[in-house]
């Protein structure tokens, strides 16, 4: 974005890289990088074994899920008998 903002400004600006940060917030950003990266690789092996990990612990949730069985629709019978009965009921 910040790229965008010098293109289009007008001015002749060079900005730095990562310039809404200090000297400090760089460094401890990059180093949070860093330790994020190594986490997520170093937890679950490679990315692709952890993305399989993942999605076997989705299913196992999902089978864990009950769910209601869903309600059956009405047939064009059953529409019209219920029509039939409401009718003859409010004579």
């Amino acid at each position: 974005m910040m790229q965008w903002v010098r293109a289009n400004s007008g001015l002749d600006m060079e900005l730095p890289h990562m310039p809404q940060f200090t000297a400090e917030e760089q460094r401890l950003f990059k180093e949070q990088i860093v330790l994020r990266e190594q986490h997520r690789r170093g937890a679950g092996g490679s990315g692709a074994s952890q993305r399989a990990g993942d999605a076997a612990q989705r299913k196992t949730r999902q089978q864990k899920r009950k769910r209601k069985p869903k309600k059956r629709k009405r047939t064009r019978k059953q529409k019209k008998r219920a029509r039939k009965q409401k009718k003859g009921t409010s004579r």
